[in-house]
């Protein structure tokens, strides 16, 4: 009778091994699934941060008296990297004012005021970067 019931149950461990390989490989590849969506949102913050230091050292530069094209998109030296730096003389009354908006989440936009030379008014002069998704 303790023979019957072994050869009863001989396939079963084969059963139960396939079994646990599929739920292991199951947990496995939602775990694949998991990092490759970190591993993108990493890069995404990273570009995010590359093109604000962009932005602010372009401010900077424009400040300290560095000539850049106004409205133009031209290429920074940080490849894959585009900017646009757009610039209006704020009036002297309280009137508002419209500045281009951001288009793509793959754009970070930077905004100041700047005395320039002798004026007794700012210009608001804002730095748009924009990279590749």
């Amino acid at each position: 009778m303790a023979q019957n019931l072994l050869r009863n149950e001989r396939g079963t461990t084969l059963i139960q091994a396939l079994g646990a390989v599929v739920i292991l490989t199951a947990i496995v590849l939602s775990f694949v699934g998991i990092a490759q969506f970190t591993a993108a949102s990493n890069k995404d913050t990273d570009n995010r941060n590359k093109a604000l230091f962009i932005a602010e050292e372009m401010i900077n530069n424009y400040r300290s008296g560095t000539t850049y094209v106004i409205g133009t998109e031209t290429p920074t030296s940080e490849a894959g990297f585009n900017y646009i730096i757009n610039r209006v003389a704020l009036p002297a009354a309280n009137t508002s004012i419209t500045l281009p908006a951001i288009a793509s989440r793959y754009q970070v936009s930077l905004q100041a005021l700047i005395r320039s030379g002798t004026s007794t008014s700012p210009n608001l002069v804002s730095v748009t970067v924009s990279w590749g998704g």
